[in-house]
């Protein structure tokens, strides 16, 4: 260990393995050198920790506004959102403000729900993070960003989840015509908080029957026009 790792705390140290252990051991109240780390450190791993470490929105905002490599860009977006969608129209707005840079189509104090709506989508798109989707399709407080982030949710637990849940008719409906697995469904015509969605679930239940009896059919047909 060299001399100065000595009189340095340890996330200055000069082994990155043990720059990001310290990362974890970070609070809240060390919102400034987490930023500095996000910002400044040699190793993507370390920022990428110290981004996932940050709970201020307005510090992750402030990141998004400068310089940033790709991952680190998308981590800090992430965070954001898993943040934001904690709260309900009004985080969600304030998020398409931050992420909107102030460039072209930039969300702007007054901006209508529509323009805040549509800031808010394109600055999403990059977003991957399947718990990151799953938090918002979930968790947000705000019904047009419930169904923005069922309609690019794939896991059929979060799917089903949702379908039982939600209580606006047309987000469940998406979710639970997305559904294959026959005890997800099962569990939906059963749970679901809309009657309407349950109706969806014993539908779609009810629609591989059919099918069946239909191919039953058209095979009994065939061999008495063979016979």
């Amino acid at each position: 260990m060299a001399l100065i790792d000595l009189l340095r705390p340890r996330w200055r140290h000069t082994d990155p393995a043990v720059r990001r252990t310290a990362v974890a051991a970070l609070t809240e109240e060390d919102g400034a050198i987490l930023q500095r780390l996000a910002r400044e450190d040699a190793s993507s791993q370390v920022r990428l920790a110290a981004i996932g470490k940050l709970a201020d929105p307005v510090a992750l905002g402030r990141l998004l506004e400068g310089p940033l490599g790709i991952e680190e860009h998308r981590a800090a977006v992430e965070r954001l959102v898993t943040i934001s969608s904690r709260g309900g129209p009004s985080s969600l707005t304030a998020l398409a403000t931050r992420l909107s840079g102030g460039g072209r189509g930039a969300v702007e104090e007054g901006s209508s729900p529509e323009d805040c709506d549509r800031a808010l989508r394109s600055a999403l798109q990059d977003l991957q993070d399947p718990q990151a989707l799953a938090r918002l399709a979930l968790g947000s407080g705000d019904p047009k960003m419930r169904q923005w982030a069922v309609a690019r949710v794939s896991d059929p637990e979060v799917l089903r989840e949702v379908a039982i849940g939600e209580t606006t008719p047309a987000i469940a409906l998406d979710a639970v015509g997305r559904i294959s697995g026959e005890p997800a469904l099962r569990k939906v015509a059963s749970l679901a908080r809309c009657e309407e969605v349950q109706k969806a679930a014993e539908r779609r239940l009810s629609a591989p029957h059919s099918d069946r009896s239909q191919k039953r059919r058209e095979r009994r047909n065939s061999r008495r026009l063979a016979s």
